[in-house]
């Protein structure tokens, strides 16, 4: 009877020191948590602005092709306007 008394001493002991290294963890996370939701925060926002940088790239890069092929159609239509030019004066020439 006296062994298990002194066991469960022992094991009361043991739980009190678990309890107050818990509750120092659990104060410690209380003074993180804070720290945690802003940074949370932050990377939420980041990944939104990633998001959006993505999107930007996307739609200038379909924005660049577009720029392209409107060039070369510019210089054709100038082309155009350069043979017909052309081909009126030397066809005027040739009357």
């Amino acid at each position: 009877m006296i062994i298990q008394l002194i066991e469960q001493s022992k094991h009361i002991q043991e739980l009190e020191l678990r309890n107050r290294d818990l509750a120092k963890e659990i104060k410690r996370n209380k003074e993180l948590s804070p720290s945690i939701q802003i940074l949370q925060h932050k990377l939420e926002r980041a990944e939104s602005q990633l998001s959006n940088m993505n999107k930007l790239r996307r739609e200038a890069a379909e924005l660049e092709v577009e720029n392209t092929t409107l060039k070369k159609e510019k210089v054709s239509w100038y082309l155009c306007i350069l043979i017909r030019k052309y081909f009126s004066q030397n066809f005027l020439f040739a009357l």
